[in-house]
């Protein structure tokens, strides 16, 4: 019997892949008004101070994503004083990142309608707790989620059985009783799989109802995971 059900936020409760151009486009904009970078140099430095940041962690972590670091990285490889810079591009890209954001179709109420059944809703999500608050906050998510786990806090990022772990252990439930949606196969799905847990892939094609990939469900519309939960 499924008791609680996780979702993915990026890309699954909302679409990153969105609300990033406008963030891109204001980043390049004031590297080019502040740094005198280029849109194209702008990309390339970008990939070197990332790449710099996975030398430096040595691992797959949340540390990664976190963009005050990656700036911070861009502003050294570049000779540039990192004060103001650093902290004015984090908060830039944020910023217009979360004021852009939409939410999935039906994603609101689906958390919602979960709750109102019983079910324990929460959230498995590989970015840092901070950013993530505030795109739930923006979204108004917040009143329909029990928990939340971030790769910040589990010490790993998806698919990492242990975040998903730490999702069921938060929930007080086994992880058999858990189901994890989201729009990655290898990140949400396998490893929630890996996990012991149930899951269902989100991926955005023409409707047709829910569908069967390998060892999980797979739904077009979020709505469609109501359905699926009714025959687990």
């Amino acid at each position: 019997m499924v008791k609680a059900v996780f979702f993915d936020i990026d890309d699954t409760l909302y679409s990153y892949t969105e609300a990033h151009k406008p963030a891109l486009k204001a980043m390049k904009e004031y590297a080019a008004r502040e740094l005198g970078v280029s849109e194209d140099a702008y990309d390339d430095y970008v990939r070197q101070a990332q790449a710099v940041v996975k030398r430096r962690v040595g691992r797959d972590c949340s540390t990664l994503h976190n963009r005050l670091i990656r700036f911070q990285c861009m502003l050294e490889i570049l000779g540039r004083p990192i004060f103001p810079h650093a902290e004015a591009m984090g908060k830039l890209y944020w910023d217009t990142l979360i004021d852009h954001m939409q939410e999935e179709e039906g994603a609101g109420e689906l958390l919602k309608t979960l709750k109102e059944r019983g079910y324990y809703v929460g959230i498995g999500t590989n970015m840092t707790a901070g950013v993530q608050f505030r795109k739930l906050t923006k979204l108004g998510f917040g009143p329909w989620i029990d928990g939340m786990v971030t790769s910040e806090e589990a010490g790993v990022q998806k698919p990492d059985p242990k975040l998903f772990l730490l999702c069921a252990e938060k929930a007080g439930v086994s992880p058999e009783e858990c189901v994890f949606v989201g729009d990655s196969l290898k990140k949400d799905v396998l490893g929630a799989c890996a996990a012991g847990m149930k899951a269902i892939l989100y991926r955005k094609e023409p409707a047709g109802g829910p569908a069967k990939e390998e060892s999980c469900q797979v739904v077009s519309a979020l709505g469609d995971c109501l359905k699926v939960l009714e025959k687990m």
